[in-house]
């Protein structure tokens, strides 16, 4: 799992939730460092790898550059959208170097799962032999909430599914149709060799980037509704806590709501050859640490917590 290391509540809380929810899953997902955005805006030596190794061409870099307060719509490229995607081709080359069969990308400020979560996700392994690229597991959809789809819908920040009994179903996306929101996804070794291959040099943000298209013919599966959503929360202003979209006046971004919808820094891969359930090792990531205690006079001097997610 990767995440920024400025924001270790954010890893803090999505561990914890993994944990509670999700332990099969919790034992198998290891930390990453993320791209900061807020780095890229001042190394210059960063800024010239980026563009010399084939990520992004520099005029697209510059115009992302000069939107330092972050993207005002999903069209526009940001210095956090930049980062986040580089954060997202990182977890891709892992599945590959590893030689995977797949990876789950999640970003950390997923926290909360589905009854059906773990289900579903066995039915992806199943039927990984009809030759998927990408599986969507968490999605800000804004059509899944419309009156015709209410029933699919899960709102982000809410614990639940409006029909939490729900049961849901892998649906095949059209051509040219992309992800809405990234805060869960598998993509298989394939479908990594792929995105590697035809979502470069950076044009576009990540989440127009994951198509259909992209795949090259192989599948791109949704899961309608959503088995797991973020909890990425607005501040005063109304906006969303991102790095990635602008984070002004949220009632003159009333109309890009649909825009502002990311804020991505944590992925966890899970290796293909451990089955759901099966302890990787003996170090177990969900362990409870008690808080920490003057020996003196037994004061509480630290918080406890869990071990964590080691680093990958």
């Amino acid at each position: 799992m990767v995440n920024l290391n400025r924001r270790k509540d954010r890893l803090q809380t999505f561990t914890a939730s993994v944990c509670d929810r999700e332990p099969w899953l919790a034992r198998r997902t290891c930390r990453l460092a993320a791209a900061d955005g807020k780095e890229l805006q001042k190394d210059a030596a960063w800024q010239a790898r980026l563009v010399g190794e084939g990520y992004v061409k520099n005029a697209t870099l510059q115009a992302a550059l000069s939107q330092s307060g972050g993207a005002v719509t999903w069209g526009d490229l940001s210095p956090g959208a930049i980062a986040l995607y580089v954060s997202h081709s990182q977890a891709w080359k892992q599945i590959l170097a590893k030689n995977w069969d797949f990876g789950l990308v999640m970003e950390d400020d997923l926290q909360f799962y589905s009854a059906d979560f773990e289900s579903l996700f066995q039915q992806v392994l199943r039927d990984a032999k009809e030759g998927w690229g990408v599986v969507q597991l968490q999605s800000c959809d804004a059509q899944d909430c419309d009156v015709q789809h209410r029933k699919n819908c899960w709102e982000k920040g809410k614990p639940q599914r409006v029909s939490p009994d729900s049961v849901s179903r892998l649906v095949k996306l059209p051509p040219h149709q992309h992800l809405a929101c990234t805060g869960a996804y598998i993509v298989s070794r394939r479908g990594a060799e792929a995105l590697l291959a035809n979502d470069f040099p950076i044009n576009k943000q990540l989440d127009i980037a994951i198509s259909a298209d992209a795949m090259k013919g192989m599948p791109v599966l949704k899961a309608i509704p959503p088995v797991a959503q973020c909890n990425e929360q607005r501040k005063g202003s109304g906006a969303y806590d991102s790095d990635v979209q602008y984070p002004g006046d949220g009632k003159k971004l009333r109309g890009h709501v649909s825009e502002l919808l990311r804020s991505v820094r944590a992925f966890g891969l899970l290796d293909v050859n451990e089955s759901p359930g099966q302890k990787l090792g003996t170090r177990s990531v969900c362990s409870v640490v008690p808080p920490k205690q003057n020996r003196a006079s037994g004061e509480i001097i630290g918080p406890g917590g869990v071990v964590g997610l080691p680093e990958c």
